[in-house]
Formats: structure tokens, sequence, C-alpha cells
């Protein structure tokens, strides 16, 4: 259940984050107006990078950095996949590699940094309650 929370939180950030960069793309005049069919475009290929992110991590326990380079690729071929060829949103051209892998690696490790933050405020938390409790029993 924890991994599960962990994948829909890293989903509503990565959809916040994207559709912060996509805002700030329309306004520099280069990505179509932001509408309710592109929104939901976006929200499907967050919500199918998660899953297939949550997928690999349960069943093939990779390290880190193998871990990384897996969660790098999917997002990459769900991103191209599903977004160029399924919802036609954008054409396969040199420039839209550049500009949207930008948009990837800036929202993959704006999400790895805000998770890594996540997880240590947790870990602290559960520490200072493991701390509380030891001083009531010696107390």
């Amino acid at each position: 259940m924890k991994q599960i929370m962990k994948y829909t939180i890293t989903n509503c950030i990565s959809f916040t984050i994207l559709m912060l960069l996509y805002a700030l793309l329309e306004k520099a005049g280069s990505a179509s107006p932001l509408t309710v069919d592109v929104m939901l475009d976006f929200l499907v290929i967050t919500t199918v990078i998660s899953v297939l992110m949550y997928l690999s991590e349960r069943f093939l326990q990779p390290g880190v950095l193998l871990g990384m380079a897996l969660d790098i690729a999917i997002i990459f071929l769900v991103v191209f996949g599903l977004g160029s060829l399924a919802f036609n949103m954008f054409p396969f051209t040199w420039q839209q590699f550049i500009v949207i892998s930008g948009m990837i690696l800036i929202t993959y490790f704006a999400v790895y940094g805000f998770m890594v933050i996540k997880e240590q405020r947790d870990a602290e938390r559960i520490n200072e309650s493991i701390q509380k409790r030891k001083r009531d029993r010696h107390a």
C-alpha cells in the first residue's frame, strides 16, 4: 500500500510540474494552447508512467542507478509512444525531441528531489516517534 501511495504522489507531482512547464512554453510561444483534452492526455501519460514504474520496481527490484535508468527509459517510451503516436500531441521532429527530452529530465529530477525530501521527512518523523516511545518507557 505504501508503494501505491508513493506512486500516486509521484503522479500528482509529475502532472503539476508538467503543467507548469507546459504553461511556460505556451507563454513563450513554443507550445499550442493548453486545452482540457491536452491536460487529460498528460494525465493519462503521467498515470501510465507511474503504473509502469510501480510495476518495474515491484517485480524487477532494480538498484538505484539501474532503477533511475529504467524509469527514464519508461518515461521516454510512454511520452513518445502515447504522446506522439497515440494522442498525436506533437510531431516527432528533432526540435520537438530536444524540447520534450528537456521537459522529461527536468520533471523527472524535480520529482525525484521532492520524493527524496519526503522520504527523509518521513524517516525523521519515524525516528522521533521511536525516540519518544523510548523516553516514555524509561520515564
